[in-house]
């Protein structure tokens, strides 16, 4: 019995390090790597929006773009990518992949079904406390935050939005690397 036993733990062992091995790193998640760069518009620094590396296999990776028009891709697809340089319009934006981003974005046309559970009313049950849920760490979790005003919005030309029309690639290594994108007004 106990040597049974012994071996019965000895296989779930092997099984259990196969799985995690192969678990949370899926073809979408391996050979990632870190780019780091300035996005402008001729030679004014891009004030806000997202940068978009996309393969040709449909790999991706995402970053915001900062107020001096820095941006930091911490999970850039390694290989051939074309760039896609986005700045929200209205309230809300579409993505490269066509997805509604921002506000409202996730309920869905009127009349869709909802999920199990969730009727589109205010759940009951206790309030969040003044200033927002804390763990007390100071983060506090309260209302999301402002939209950017995107009157002050560096304006990119729309080709650079769309996987059809850009013309803007980079080459994603292994590891970190600096890459500036340049875009002509």
């Amino acid at each position: 019995m106990a040597r049974l036993l012994r071996h019965s733990m000895g296989a779930f062992a092997i099984i259990a390090m196969g799985v995690f091995a192969s678990s949370g790193c899926g073809p979408g998640m391996k050979d990632r790597g870190v780019v780091r760069g300035k996005v402008t518009v001729g030679s004014k620094a891009l004030n806000m929006g997202t940068v978009q590396f996309i393969t040709s296999d449909n790999r991706s990776g995402t970053a915001n773009i900062k107020e001096d028009g820095t941006y930091e891709m911490l999970d850039a697809p390694q290989g051939d990518c074309k760039i896609l340089v986005m700045v929200g319009t209205g309230a809300t934006r579409m993505s490269a992949e066509g997805m509604a981003m921002g506000p409202g974005a996730m309920k869905g046309p009127p009349g869709a079904p909802r999920a199990p559970g969730t009727s589109g009313k205010k759940a009951g049950g206790p309030k969040a406390p003044p200033g927002g849920i804390g763990g007390g760490d100071g983060m506090q979790m309260g209302e999301p935050p402002a939209a950017p005003d995107l009157s002050k919005a560096v304006k990119v030309p729309e080709k650079y939005s769309k996987l059809e029309t850009t013309d803007l690639t980079y080459t994603v290594v292994k590891g970190e690397q600096t890459h500036d994108i340049v875009l002509n007004p």
